[in-house]
């Protein structure tokens, strides 16, 4: 597997823009992330979620952690078990939490807010679940099928050995093509974005020869067990793909895998999905929709031809009530407002 390096496949397409234009695009969201503090602040929250009452404030989270791992930390996914008691506090004043049955049968109700997991991490099931059964809040959690069957995530294990063997990984890094020159805090955006699977994997292979990424630590992932239990408190359970790939540089054949969730269909009871880093185009809907899935979880920005079965979710990223509030009602609103009139 590490005799000769696999050539890269071409990266996803994405139309860049002006820098002009991405710095406008930050002022724009800090004013009116500052704008919708402030209406909450005035106590305008009410009359401001009334607005678009037929809206299902979908919230995606990953590690609900205290301390995160060398896997998590630096990935920008984790939230304090604190932070995220008071987000739930947030949504228990203003909304109504909805379970993803609820969304299937057409219940959600005005004012509905739905919490999903992706990657199914074991804090959750520690830190998070009893969080949300204190407040009474059902969620849905998305797994990745190597985790669940006690693999490691190649990001995970990436991450651990950039973290914990800085000098070591970089060195083998920086001999794949197209990473010569990147320096740390680019280099899992890079291989998420331009890397096939089969030279991520390649990559973690030349990383686990040369580095200890085995050793014993703390539990990363749920198991099955954990699954089972969880869904007996009320939890449910959607797919996020077998290894965690871009599903945009899987070929066909690789898609496929990727999607092909049967041997785990026991521990899904829902059919949905929850696509890896929010990545995908209309081939990949298309095959998802194919095999029967009935929602596709997305990040911020929908498929280039929308369709009916995807949920944009927004990643809450507030210390705040307030900033919690300000995100999800006035900045992303407006900004994807404005997105789809410049389009």
């Amino acid at each position: 597997m590490n005799s000769q390096l696999i050539h890269v496949q071409p990266e996803v397409r994405t139309r860049a823009r002006p820098p002009f234009l991405r710095k406008l695009a930050r002022a724009l969201r800090l004013a009116l992330r500052l704008m919708g503090m402030l209406a909450y602040h005035l106590g305008l929250a009410p009359l401001v979620i009334s607005l678009s009452p037929g809206r299902v404030r979908t919230l995606l989270y990953h590690a609900v952690e205290d301390h995160p791992l060398s896997h998590t930390a630096g990935l920008g996914m984790s939230i304090s078990t604190q932070v995220f008691q008071q987000h739930l506090d947030y949504y228990q004043r203003h909304y109504q939490v909805v379970s993803m049955h609820d969304i299937l049968a057409g219940q959600a109700g005005p004012a509905a807010a739905m919490l999903t997991f992706d990657d199914g991490y074991a804090s959750v099931g520690e830190n998070a679940v009893p969080a949300m059964e204190e407040r009474d809040m059902p969620a849905t959690i998305f797994l990745i099928g190597k985790a669940l069957r006690g693999g490691m995530i190649w990001v995970n294990q990436l991450n651990h050995a950039l973290n914990s063997y800085p000098q070591v990984s970089m060195s083998i890094i920086n001999s794949f093509p197209g990473l010569e020159h990147v320096e740390r805090p680019a280099v899992i955006h890079h291989v998420q974005t331009k890397f096939s699977p089969q030279l991520i994997e390649q990559l973690i292979a030349r990383l686990e020869d040369a580095l200890p990424l085995h050793t014993a630590q703390q539990k990363l992932f749920l198991n099955k067990d954990d699954v089972r239990q969880l869904q007996s408190r009320g939890m449910s359970f959607g797919f996020h793909s077998n290894d965690h790939y871009n599903l945009q540089t899987c070929n066909e054949a690789t898609l496929r895998q990727q999607l092909d969730s049967s041997d785990l269909d026991e521990l899904l009871d829902t059919r949905t999905f929850a696509y890896p880093f929010g990545y995908c185009g209309d081939r990949e809907a298309d095959r998802l929709e194919a095999r029967g899935f009935q929602r596709a979880m997305l990040v911020r920005k929908d498929t280039p031809h929308p369709r009916k079965t995807n949920m944009i979710r927004s990643e809450p990223t507030g210390q705040s009530a307030a900033a919690v509030f300000s995100q999800l009602e006035v900045e992303e609103p407006l900004m994807g407002l404005l997105r789809s009139l410049i389009l």
